[in-house]
């Protein structure tokens, strides 16, 4: 085998190895690492990635939202669908300049983990967000997302709430 081939294939088995450290890592994630590699998909505005961080159960009402937004747009193209913009993994459509997840807290059966964001041009328009973590068979993942009020102190809501209630209307 010619040094080359022996280079390739050392790479692609270094490549194979990578790939199953880190997906064996993820299965085992803690709440920091987990809010760390939400933040890290909402600076590259990748909604996609999301996916793999949230539980089977909020998974399910992410799709079935989705679902039925793009059958409202086919049958109504000439109105902006509930989900029109993507689903609302943030509570501000804007995209943050930084999203610095903040010490995760446990409680009854539950991790709180809030994640702050700023906007570099305007550092009063910063926002926290909480993500709700849970274990589901040995993986931290996403079970809900708590958004605050409105600032003149109005109740906070979650996105499974805004999923649920987007197509009362």
């Amino acid at each position: 085998m010619s040094v080359a081939a022996r280079l390739a294939a050392a790479l692609a088995a270094g490549v194979m190895v990578v790939s199953m450290t880190v997906a064996n890592a993820w299965a085992q994630s803690t709440a920091a690492e987990l809010t760390a590699a939400f933040c890290a998909t909402r600076m590259a505005g990748n909604d996609t990635e999301v996916k793999p961080l949230l539980t089977p159960a909020l998974l399910k009402l992410v799709e079935e939202a989705e679902q039925r937004s793009r059958a409202i747009a086919q049958a109504q193209p000439d109105e902006k669908p509930p989900f029109g913009d993507g689903i609302p993994y943030q509570s501000f459509p804007d995209k943050p300049d930084t999203c610095v997840p903040d010490e995760p807290v446990a409680k009854a059966g539950i991790t709180e983990a809030p994640v702050t964001y700023a906007i570099a041009a305007a550092p009063e328009a910063s926002w926290t967000d909480t993500l709700i973590l849970t274990l589901v068979e040995g993986k931290m993942l996403i079970d809900d997302i708590r958004f605050p009020g409105a600032a003149d102190g109005g109740d906070s809501y979650t996105l499974r709430e805004i999923l649920s209630d987007a197509f009362d209307q």
